[in-house]
């Protein structure tokens, strides 16, 4: 209850991902993610290799008779004006995180109707092309990490370089990725992590939108050290469990839409 009211959430499992049916899952890309924990991201046979079985996904989803070009934020926007009028309610709040809030933006445009009000948190607009800014928004973090940093005086005294560390080790990875040897959190096996200027510039990046941005200066200090284990958890983590991810939508969003 809310003021005496009773609240409902209704949380909408977007077609094609986990619970829905087709839930467009990419096997063979989830295991490919995961190889690539010791791959560097620059190297050109990565990229071979990602295009590949992209393609060797997209290939076997067709072939199971799934619709791909039905998958995108046109037809999920009128998925959930649609769900409010199955559900019966004659106005509701929307809240979307990161694409969303691209989706309930994009809702908003085409469905008014029965929108009462829109929260969105990491917003990402409609009208940006977050494959085209992402490295804008990489430098973004960076620096709004170690201005934060300057301005707390232990930070400071502790990571002096500021961001002129940052900038340094991520030109270094990018001319000689680092390989690091740590146990796996998971299995406690023996993992070979291979750190990268791709790689370190995403985590950095998406430190921001999960609330880790205060451990990124410490994490950078230490492979300016010559070192790396903090960011090669960083990168383990950041490994989607296997039959989570919808590709068949995320790239319908993305080759479509940006």
């Amino acid at each position: 209850k809310a003021g005496g009211q009773h609240v409902a959430v209704a949380v909408l499992d977007q077609r094609g991902t986990l619970r829905s049916d087709p839930f467009l899952s990419c096997p063979e890309v989830d295991a490919f993610m995961e190889s690539t924990v010791g791959l560097s991201w620059l190297a050109p046979e990565t990229l071979q290799q990602d295009a590949a079985t992209t393609r060797q996904c997209r290939d076997r989803l067709a072939a199971a008779g799934a619709d791909l070009a039905a998958y995108n934020s046109t037809e999920s926007a009128a998925d959930v004006a649609e769900l409010r009028v199955a559900m019966g309610i004659r106005e509701w709040n929307i809240y979307g995180v990161s694409y969303g809030t691209d989706l309930a933006l994009q809702t908003l445009r085409d469905h008014p109707a029965g929108i009462r009000s829109v929260t969105i948190d990491a917003v990402v607009p409609p009208a940006i092309n977050v494959i085209e800014t992402g490295w804008r928004a990489a430098r973004e973090s960076s620096t709004a990490i170690y201005d934060t940093c300057a301005a707390q005086p232990d930070c400071r005294a502790a990571f002096p370089e500021g961001r002129a560390e940052y900038i340094r080790v991520i030109n270094e990875l990018a001319a000689s990725p680092r390989v690091v040897h740590v146990a796996h959190p998971a299995t406690g096996k023996d993992t070979t992590v291979v750190i990268d200027a791709f790689k370190l510039s995403y985590i950095v990046q998406f430190s921001t939108l999960i609330g880790h941005q205060k451990s990124v200066p410490l994490m950078i200090h230490d492979l300016a050290a010559g070192a790396g284990k903090l960011a090669a958890y960083e990168v383990l983590a950041g490994v989607f469990p296997p039959d989570f991810n919808s590709y068949g939508l995320m790239w319908g969003v993305l080759c479509r839409e940006m």
